[in-house]
């Protein structure tokens, strides 16, 4: 159970730690900072999941931070399957009950330690459960803000606002200061020296990538920049209009003169709307219009302060900003958990198939021991690669079925060459040697003639561990060919591959493959998201 901080240490500026009060801390399933403190009592450790306590007791959440836990929130230690149960529980009215009669609505530690669960005793059967229903939570979610956001699109379309030229909206717009003969770089100073290269997406990257300075150096950069809290980062060469809004004033880094520093007049604009603003594609592409230069593209002072600025009134204001801030922060988790499915799914690939000549590889699910046995593809699949047919792009009649290439889908046309299961193996023209394109499909397709289809034999093998097996092979290496590199079909059938029982490989095979489609949801939601956000700026 959570121990509310003393209330002379929260604050709204991010500081130490975030604090979860309850559920006002909660949006959509997640923890969404609010408020800060300096204090830590209670703590919670991102991965963690969230119940509310008090009105709505029940209400669930997770954090992808670690946190500082108010009394209205308990932290839990549990998976997706514990998570999912407990919010099935709030639905079905069991907290509301329990603390029916109170004039506030609340549940107590030994309400919360002795709610009763039904739990599978095989961890991985409450794995599948827990992400079957994440999945479901994750495609609700995205439906829904959908058609919120078409709404609000529709909504934006119909307003007309006032425009404003840019320098009616700063009250001053400052660079940093270059080295020159005024200082120099990484001597030894741990003070952050912030160039374009540490803008990306309205981020601020404070990392290995900056360039360092000393005490000395920050210091003549601060009289030349006076960067301050809500002052906007805008960068002036190269990738033109990356911003960055600064949440605090900076006590350990400060600009070069590549980045300028806009102060918004706050009678006129918020910084967060002017933040969003200034680097959406309607405000952008005047600017762009303005640059200088054939190799290296810079915009100046003079040309920025001309660009104009579609101004609501200040309510209108607060509320757009929110709401991009919003979905910025919905990006920022998708890409968090894009990445982290990735690493996950790398490690699995590397401790669920033996290595080094073992047949045993280094985990694997419960019930299986034996050894795995080494087979040839051709020993354990068919192909089918007669019945490709390639057809000319202009040649294509449009239709559901997907259109295979070396590279994955490139078009929807009528008809089909194969249905069921296969394995399609790129033949030539591959754009990642590397990670070398294999990819397991179910349904009508059409393939042409630059993928190998295979298909495994039912007693032999599995056709989504065969695709992940094959990927796992040295496949770089036994390409020919200069330019366009070919996987001929006899060498591709005579890889070899190491393989445990079939149901084992079904069990494998699955659970990569959930993995691989949460990888794509998270990749989807956040390339959405990003469209919309995107799409959003478009129409103010």
């Amino acid at each position: 159970m959570g121990q509310s901080p003393d209330g002379s240490t929260y604050s709204e500026t991010p500081s130490d730690y975030i604090l979860v009060q309850g559920n006002a801390d909660l949006k959509d399933g997640w923890v969404f900072p609010r408020v800060w403190t300096t204090q830590k009592t209670k703590t919670a450790e991102a991965g963690d999941l969230i119940m509310s306590v008090r009105a709505p007791a029940g209400a669930m959440g997770k954090t992808a931070y670690n946190v500082v836990l108010g009394r209205g929130v308990a932290g839990i230690k549990g998976n997706e399957f514990i998570y999912q149960s407990l919010v099935k529980m709030d639905s079905d009215g069991y907290w509301k009950k329990l603390a029916a009669g109170s004039t506030f609505e609340s549940i107590n530690s030994d309400a919360v330690n002795g709610a009763e669960l039904v739990v599978p005793q095989d961890i991985v059967e409450q794995n599948r459960i827990g992400d079957f229903f994440a999945s479901i939570d994750d495609l609700i979610t995205l439906h829904q803000r959908e058609v919120f956001l078409v709404i609000i699109s529709l909504i934006l379309n119909t307003i007309s606002w006032e425009q404003r030229k840019l320098e009616e909206c700063v009250n001053r717009i400052a660079t940093g200061l270059n080295p020159r003969d005024n200082f120099k770089l990484n001597t030894g100073g741990s003070n952050y020296y912030v160039t374009i290269k540490n803008f990306e997406h309205g981020h601020l990257f404070l990392d290995d990538r900056c360039d360092k300075v000393d005490d000395d150096a920050l210091k003549k950069i601060q009289e030349r920049s006076d960067l301050k809290k809500d002052d906007i980062l805008f960068t002036s060469i190269g990738r033109i209009g990356d911003c960055y809004l600064i949440e605090r004033t900076p006590d350990n880094w400060n600009i070069n003169e590549s980045v300028f520093s806009l102060r918004p007049n706050q009678s006129v604009v918020i910084p967060e709307y002017l933040f969003q603003t200034i680097h959406c594609d309607v405000v952008l592409s005047q600017i762009l219009n303005d640059i200088t230069g054939s190799t290296f593209k810079s915009i100046k002072i003079g040309d920025l302060k001309k660009a104009s600025i579609p101004v609501p009134n200040k309510g209108e204001q607060r509320k757009i900003g929110s709401f991009i801030s919003n979905l910025d922060n919905l990006i920022t988790l998708h890409q968090r958990k894009y990445d982290k499915l990735v690493t996950v799914k790398k490690s699995m690939l590397e401790k669920m198939f033996p290595k080094n000549g073992s047949r045993y590889p280094e985990i694997r699910f419960k019930g299986f021991s034996d050894a795995w046995e080494q087979r040839k593809v051709s020993e354990v699949a068919n192909r089918f690669d007669n019945l490709r047919i390639p057809v000319a792009a202009n040649l294509r009649v449009p239709g559901p079925t997907p259109y295979y290439g070396a590279n994955g889908i490139q078009d929807y046309v009528e008809g089909f060459t194969h249905e069921g299961e296969f394995v399609l193996v790129a033949e030539d023209g591959a754009n990642d040697l590397k990670n070398y394109p294999v990819k397991c499909v179910n349904g009508r397709i059409w393939v042409n003639n630059h993928a190998h289809v295979l298909q495994s034999k039912p007693e032999m093998a599995d056709n989504k561990f065969l695709a992940y097996s094959i990927s796992q092979a040295d496949i770089e290496a036994l390409l020919v060919g200069g330019g366009r590199a070919k996987l001929n079909a006899e060498v591709m059938m005579g890889i070899e591959l190491c393989l445990p029982n079939v149901k084992e490989q079904i069990a494998i095979g699955d659970y990569l493959t959930r993995i691989d489609d949460l990888i794509t949801l998270h990749q989807r939601e956040h390339t959405i998201h990003h469209n919309k956000e995107e799409t959003y700026v478009k129409c103010s």
